[in-house]
C-alpha cells in the first residue's frame, strides 16, 4: 500500500494530477515515528486528514513536511533511527516541490488530498 497527493483543478477541463509519495512501510518506519518524535501533527495525520481546501491548512502540512526533510537531513537525527531516511528525504523534498507548485497555482485549485 502507498499514498499519494492528488491535486484536484476547479476547472472541470483540466485533469486531475496525481503523484506517489511514499509506501506504507516507509511511512510506518520513518515518517511518522519521526513526525511524533518532534510533533510534526499534520504529518502524523496526513492519511486521516487527507483533504486540503484552503490555502493556509496546506501551507501549515508543507511547512510541517520542510522540518521532516531538515530532520532527515541532520545524520544525529536520520539514518540510524529511521528506515531508509535517505529514500524518504528523496521522496519528502519532491513532494515539498509539488506543494510549493500547488500553492503557486491556488487560485486554480479546488483541493488537495492524500490517497
Amino acid at each position: 500500500m502507498s499514498i499519494g497527493i492528488c491535486v484536484r483543478y476547479r476547472d472541470p477541463a483540466r485533469e486531475e494530477e496525481y503523484r506517489p509519495y511514499l509506501t506504507q512501510r516507509h511511512l510506518t518506519g520513518c515518517v511518522w515515528p519521526l513526525a511524533t518524535a518532534f510533533g510534526l501533527e499534520r504529518v502524523e495525520l496526513v492519511e486521516v486528514v487527507c483533504v486540503y481546501r484552503s490555502a493556509d491548512e496546506l501551507r501549515e502540512l508543507l511547512v510541517q513536511f520542510e522540518a521532516v526533510c531538515l530532520r532527515l537531513s541532520d545524520p544525529t537525527t536520520a539514518s540510524d533511527r529511521y528506515l531508509e531516511a535517505e529514500h524518504v528525504l528523496t521522496r519528502t523534498s519532491e513532494l515539498i516541490q509539488h506543494l510549493r507548485q500547488a500553492l503557486a497555482e491556488w487560485t486554480d485549485i479546488e483541493e488537495v488530498s492524500f490517497f
